[in-house]
């Protein structure tokens, strides 16, 4: 910087600019990317959510089906 200690020229504010902005455009993909990520994990969480409620629907089943003596179950 040679117009004054603080301030840049013209020039070097352009440049600066320029440099910003492509640090802005790449944060605001890696942040996009990172959204389509999370989404994509919040549908597998859910998924894995519904598989651990069947299993535990069909262990209480099981479990109901287990005390039972074994006189009182279906031939």
């Amino acid at each position: 910087m040679t117009a004054t200690a603080e301030m840049p020229t013209s020039s070097e504010a352009q440049s600066l600019l320029a440099m910003v902005e492509r640090l802005r455009l790449k944060l605001v993909r890696e942040r996009a990317d990172l959204a389509r990520q999370l989404r994509e994990l919040s549908h597998r969480i859910e998924g894995i959510d519904r598989q651990l409620d069947d299993l535990t629907v069909s262990a209480e089943w099981l479990a109901a089906i287990a005390r039972r003596p074994a006189d009182e179950l279906p031939a």
